[in-house]
């Protein structure tokens, strides 16, 4: 192996490494209390999730874990409330 080619091998590897720890397709936020403990990629969308326990509508629990929206949009008010008027917890991280 030449030295041009090895840092396209090393390249090619450090760029599918990362892919395998991904979940293998985006996943849709299912409503409030959803619990996330591994890299998560979310489909993109616009989601209202408004937390009923005031507890987080999203949990993510655990370490070194990545969620990607990929441009998703989480919105936990309910249509026209006044972003003043906001209470709750939208995502809680523990780790």
């Amino acid at each position: 192996m030449s030295w041009f080619t090895m840092p396209l091998v090393l390249a090619v590897f450090a760029i599918s490494v990362p892919a395998s720890a991904w979940a293998a397709e985006a996943r849709a936020l299912s409503g409030d209390d959803m619990e996330i403990r591994d890299n998560t990629l979310i489909k993109p969308g616009h989601y209202r999730l408004p937390d009923a326990g005031d507890d987080g509508a999203i949990r993510i629990t655990g370490n070194d874990i990545t969620v990607d929206f990929q441009g998703a949009e989480l919105d936990g008010s309910s249509e026209g409330q006044q972003p003043d008027a906001f209470t709750g917890r939208g995502i809680v991280i523990r780790g």
